[in-house]
């Protein structure tokens, strides 16, 4: 008969705060937004609202 492998009480800690702080570290960096490098090198009367998308006075598409 085989016999089923323990998990010790520092496995399942270091485990638990391995995935603890995976979840943390991952829900920060989705919640934190990017920097727009675009926004430094605005006019007056220009707009960004994002690194894509720029919008200029008078401007027709």
């Amino acid at each position: 008969m085989s016999r089923a492998r323990t998990i010790t009480r520092r496995t399942l800690m270091t485990g638990a705060l391995a995935l603890g702080g995976g979840v943390a570290f991952g829900t920060w960096r989705l919640l934190t937004p990017d920097a727009n490098p675009v926004l430094a090198s605005l006019e007056q009367g220009e707009a960004s609202f994002n690194p894509w998308v720029m919008a200029e006075p008078g401007a027709s598409l």
